[in-house]
Parts: C-alpha cells; sequence; structure tokens
C-alpha cells in the first residue's frame, strides 16, 4: 500500500492580536471512504501525528469497514 502524502504551510494567527505567530506545517493525503454501495469522493485530510485516535466527519455515513490482516 502507498500512501501519497503532501505538506501545507499556513500562518497561525492570534486570536485575540490578530497577529501571525509562525508558519504552521500540515501534513496532508486524499482518503476515501468505502461505503455500502460504492466510494466516497475524494477528500483532503489532515494527518494528525499526534492523535492517539482519528474521527470520521459525521457527514461521511454509511461506512463499511473493510479490515484486512
Amino acid at each position: 500500500m502507498k500512501i501519497q502524502l503532501s505538506f501545507s504551510t499556513e500562518p497561525v494567527i492570534d486570536a485575540k492580536s490578530e497577529v501571525e505567530l509562525h508558519k504552521g506545517i500540515r501534513l496532508l493525503t486524499v482518503v476515501q471512504f468505502r461505503t455500502i454501495e460504492t466510494w466516497s469522493d475524494p477528500q483532503i485530510a489532515i494527518v494528525d501525528t499526534g492523535a492517539p485516535i482519528s474521527l470520521v466527519p459525521p457527514k461521511i455515513k454509511n461506512i463499511e469497514p473493510e479490515i484486512q490482516i
């Protein structure tokens, strides 16, 4: 399996002062989810390397997990 990754650099701005604090780097990939009938449209997703779990947005419904061991 190959996962194509890309990087996005965006300014991180302080909410109160509206001053740019630093540049934030995001690791991105494209994901698709298998539904009961077909595959979802491709969506850009942020890869959170520090998260213990990942959550699927509630707007994606009828997900049929496909697990291979």
